[in-house]
């Protein structure tokens, strides 16, 4: 079974994922530090000077930059490696299941689901319940290469919650 994931992996994007968060806080901290020196300035100008009105404008200025900032680095660099570190713990440590699968066709058009891109193997699966095969979406992870797998191979995969952990090919018997 070539398994996609591993507990290294895992722990090198967890590692990323705390490197983003302290260069957060750093760049945060200095917005934080100008922020409350301009103020302790302010604060001990006389009333009647010049350098008040500069100075309520570089506030003004450094907290706009600063919310900006937060809003871009948190939705375009902080979020995708949150979500795919969670991705990654669920399918690591999370519920997995094995089925055989007969592959009908491979879209290697990424899709973006819950903030994480994926590519889909549609597959024949065999329904007990209904007796006969049903085609069932297999979502694989973007930055994944699955080597050899073609239409109409059979695979036994496993899963988690319909994303692909786990392969290998073989010849089965059709049901």
């Amino acid at each position: 079974m070539n398994y996609l994931y591993s507990l290294d992996y895992l722990n090198k994007n967890e590692k990323q994922l705390k490197l983003l968060v302290l260069i957060y806080s750093i760049i945060i901290s200095l917005f934080a530090i100008g922020i409350v020196t301009v103020i302790v300035i302010y604060a001990n100008e006389p009333f009647g000077t010049t350098l008040r009105t500069p100075l309520i404008w570089i506030l003004i200025t450094l907290t706009a930059v600063a919310t900006i900032f937060s809003f871009f680095y948190f939705s375009l660099i902080l979020n995708p490696v949150k979500n795919y570190v969670k991705f990654l713990k669920y399918t690591v440590f999370g519920t997995r299941y094995k089925v055989d699968l007969t592959v009908l066709d491979v879209f290697y058009q990424p899709q973006n689901y819950r903030g994480l891109d994926f590519y889909r193997l549609l597959t024949l699966e065999w329904s007990d319940a209904k007796n006969d095969y049903v085609e069932h979406t297999v979502l694989v992870d973007a930055n994944v290469v699955l080597e050899g797998v073609n239409k109409g191979d059979i695979l036994t995969c496993e899963l988690a919650s319909s994303c692909l952990v786990g392969y290998s090919k073989g010849n089965y018997e059709k049901k």
